[in-house]
């Protein structure tokens, strides 16, 4: 690892992490400790680090991607795979929404089919 090629918020992310095997975070406390960085800078880092990334987390599903979990609610390994990605993503608001939504898209489809078939 060569933590000089590291940003500050990247240096300073990683020592944060708890679960950093011991010679990395040496290695990183002592390239953080040769920045030599101010207090007003270690604050600026600070905020930076504890402010969640907007692009990393949206609030809601676009409009064709509602339609698309509606209409067909056949995909469940589809359904499956996209639950998964939010998981790993750490987006549980969406994963929450996009259960919501093949659950009514099943129970909308389950309607459908009684009214056709009756």
């Amino acid at each position: 690892m060569n933590p000089q090629a590291l940003s500050d918020l990247q240096l300073f992310l990683l020592l944060r992490d708890e679960k950093l095997p011991e010679p990395v975070h040496q290695a990183a406390l002592k390239e953080f400790q040769a920045r030599n960085f101010s207090s007003k800078e270690l604050k600026t880092l600070r905020a930076a680090a504890d402010t969640p990334n907007p692009q990393a987390t949206r609030a809601d599903f676009k409009l064709w991607e509602k339609v698309f979990f509606i209409l067909f609610p056949p995909f469940i390994i589809l359904h499956f795979l996209v639950a998964g990605r939010y998981l790993i993503r750490g987006e549980f608001r969406l994963w929450d929404k996009f259960w919501k939504l093949i659950t009514i898209s099943f129970l909308l489809w389950t309607v459908v089919a009684i009214l056709i078939f009756r």
